[in-house]
């Protein structure tokens, strides 16, 4: 197995631990309440006899030692055969009761009591099996004392007496606690392994790829920041992050690509989480960056630097002041953002307006990367019709929650408006 699925694997159990380890715990536990206070202890004691033939003959001759040897072998097992049966017997089994002065049946002992042959020796093993385990020893006892009366043709002798037996022999609660753990464990797993076969979200690069057609550009784990490349620049996600800006960067040798749109398929997939990050991570490298919060409905820029938003998108689009006198600085060099603003009446109106046009086209010739962050592709129209607008578009997809379809439908109401797919940035992978 390489080690890609090592991980998946992983991934996969760790995601869902609660599911891996609760059913075994709980089979564990509901077992070992019951073999401990609901089902019933049964004990069992156990007589060993040993069978002696009266008529055993002696063999003078050696030449015919061997042969005798085998004859009364072979007889002295056919007495022990012989004796299971009678230590079985009615005749044997009321005696027992008639000592004890039991009010069992004779078909309730019975089923009591078991005789067998030890292996292959000339000794009978009287096993008795009760929920009192003081009656258990004394039945045994008893059986092999009028089991010996009733015996004639051979000599029984007890060898060893039943003695009160301490622990059960059902139920063992440690075997019992042991399976109910294992079928648990093999019972979620095999819940956990249907529900990822199951599972139609995208979780790996080569998920997108394969479903969406498109490349990964990169793969950001969960943060603990909202701006890690500014605030743990030397984290795993911010050296993410310096990879897609490479691979960005790769993708405009050919083309120029400096109007940039960031959207998702559905909300919550941290699209604007990965627009300021990446925007930071630009202006890092040194070149003059722009930040356009186009979300009108739920804007959030301002809130991941810090910033106002009091005015902002809405009111460069609605009133006559020119567009730079709304720009803020951050704490980035060459790093600005056009917040939101006041959320309008009409958002869809605003972003579609040739004013917006004219807005993007005028700040894409001040900075080197403009960076539209605008709402999901699924929820509201305004990521296609800005789409139209810029080089290209980066689709942002959370693993493990956006699941295939929406991804691909996300991606096909870009594609039919002429959007270029420069990719997609799969965020919270675990």
């Amino acid at each position: 197995m390489e080690q890609n699925e090592l991980r998946q694997l992983w991934n996969m159990l760790r995601k869902r631990w609660i599911i891996v380890l609760s059913l075994p715990l709980i089979a564990a536990l509901t077992i070992g309440v019951m073999s401990a206070y609901v089902i019933t202890p049964v004990y069992q004691a156990s007589t060993t006899l040993i069978v002696e033939r009266k008529d055993s003959q002696t063999v003078v001759d050696p030449a015919l030692a061997a042969a005798q040897v085998l004859v009364n072998n072979s007889v002295l097992q056919q007495h022990i055969k012989n004796n299971i049966e009678i230590a079985k017997s009615r005749t044997v089994e009321k005696n027992v009761l008639k000592e004890l002065n039991s009010s069992l049946t004779v078909e309730d002992l019975d089923k009591l009591i078991t005789v067998t042959q030890v292996k292959a020796t000339d000794l009978l093993s009287i096993d008795v099996t009760n929920t009192d385990p003081a009656l258990a020893a004394s039945i045994a006892n008893s059986t092999a004392q009028q089991f010996s009366k009733a015996v004639t043709q051979d000599n029984l002798k007890i060898v060893d007496a039943a003695d009160v037996p301490i622990y059960p022999v059902t139920p063992k609660k440690s075997q019992n606690v042991f399976f109910a753990f294992l079928v648990g464990l093999i019972a979620s797993l095999s819940l956990v392994f249907v529900q990822e076969y199951l599972d139609n979200s995208i979780k790996t690069s080569s998920d997108v790829k394969t479903s969406l057609g498109i490349p990964c550009l990169g793969l950001i784990g969960t943060a603990s920041h909202s701006l890690m490349t500014l605030e743990e620049p030397k984290s795993t996600i911010s050296e993410s992050y310096r990879s897609i800006r490479t691979n960005l960067e790769f993708e405009s040798l050919d083309s120029v690509t400096r109007k940039l749109l960031i959207t998702s398929a559905g909300p919550g997939e941290g699209k604007s989480f990965t627009v300021a990050n990446l925007a930071v991570s630009m202006a890092q490298s040194g070149k003059s960056v722009l930040i356009i919060d186009a979300d009108l409905r739920n804007p959030t820029q301002h809130k991941l630097f810090g910033l106002a938003n009091r005015q902002g998108l809405s009111e460069a689009l609605t009133q006559e002041q020119d567009v730079r006198d709304y720009l803020q600085e951050t704490a980035v060099p060459g790093l600005r953002v056009l917040t939101g603003g006041p959320v309008p009446s009409n958002p869809a109106e605003l972003v579609g307006s040739d004013r917006m046009k004219r807005l993007i086209e005028a700040v894409s010739g001040q900075f080197d990367r403009v960076i539209i962050d605008t709402p999901a592709v699924i929820e509201v129209t305004d990521a296609t019709i800005l789409a139209q607008q810029v080089d290209g578009v980066i689709l942002v997809l959370a693993s493990g929650v956006v699941n295939k379809g929406n991804a691909q439908t996300a991606k096909e109401h870009l594609e039919n408006v002429g959007a270029k797919m420069l990719g997609a940035v799969l965020n919270k992978v675990t």
